[in-house]
């Protein structure tokens, strides 16, 4: 065969590819369509962020829900089972109900608890707003239920506004507001383990002060004018009352911590 002969046999069978060839084509495929995907994601996260947000999501103030779906999900778009639908806007809402007709628990909060709840719901908010401002472009949506579960301790226990602080009825409130399946999830566990140690350390050094202060009360009683006597009998009974009370949010405390452990989780 010349070489006339040749060029027309490889035209003739030029729609054949050697299996090199067919194999290079298949690997120079995948990077293309991973770089396409990879363009994609990014045009959507570009899309995301570019979203405009009302200023009052950036500095929440009112005692209302809206900010989980107006602002966190508009913004990260992490769809019915995300942090923001599922869990922010979920219990917001129940908390919310609580003290209507409408409330999922047939007990209602006290005026501390109410107190409690508004300062609460507005701290949860406040505290999602640097997220926010990161935007999806920086944070996935499981990178901002851990943020958001982070922050859960503090606005449940800050200062003046802890639910330490609570009567025992608001505490039994509280606990049946919130799905015991959510309660044995990874991240709701450890904000009640940090919680429950906030509360359990801070009862027990109030617990210690009542106790002391009642021995001494016992002892001091036994001296001094008729009036001080009756004053120190007077107190003494509060002192007990008050012991009383501590010692009954210790046992729920505990009783909490034993149901939860059987999650797997060591509390």
């Amino acid at each position: 065969m010349d070489f006339k002969d040749d060029l027309e046999n490889r035209n003739e069978h030029s729609h054949l590819k050697s299996p090199w060839i067919t194999g290079a084509l298949s690997l120079l495929g995948l990077p293309l369509l991973v770089a396409g995907v990879a363009l994609l994601s990014s045009e959507y996260g570009n899309a995301r962020s570019k979203i405009h947000l009302p200023n009052k999501c950036y500095a929440p103030s009112s005692v209302d829900c809206d900010f989980y779906p107006s602002c966190l999900e508009e913004r990260f778009q992490c769809g019915p089972e995300g942090y923001p639908i599922d869990y922010g806007q979920k219990y917001c809402e129940r908390f919310m109900t609580l003290n209507t007709p409408y409330s999922i628990s047939s007990s209602k909060l006290s005026e501390e608890g109410i107190q409690w709840r508004n300062a609460t719901l507005i701290c949860l908010q406040k505290d999602l707003v640097a997220p926010l401002r990161k935007g999806p472009e920086n944070l996935s949506c499981d990178e901002l239920q851990t943020l958001a579960f982070d922050s859960h301790p503090g606005c449940y226990t800050q200062p003046g506004q802890s639910i330490c602080a609570l009567p025992i009825s608001d505490w039994r409130v509280i606990a049946s507001v919130v799905d015991f399946g959510d309660y044995a999830t990874f991240n709701s566990l450890r904000q009640v383990k940090e919680v429950l140690l906030t509360c359990a350390t801070s009862l027990h050094f109030e617990f210690q002060g009542v106790r002391n202060e009642l021995i001494s009360s016992r002892l001091t009683k036994k001296h001094g004018t008729e009036a001080e006597v009756q004053s120190h009998q007077v107190r003494a009974i509060e002192l007990q009352s008050r012991a009383a009370s501590l010692q009954e949010k210790i046992d729920f405390l505990e009783d909490l911590r034993s149901e939860l452990s059987h999650t797997g989780e060591d509390l």
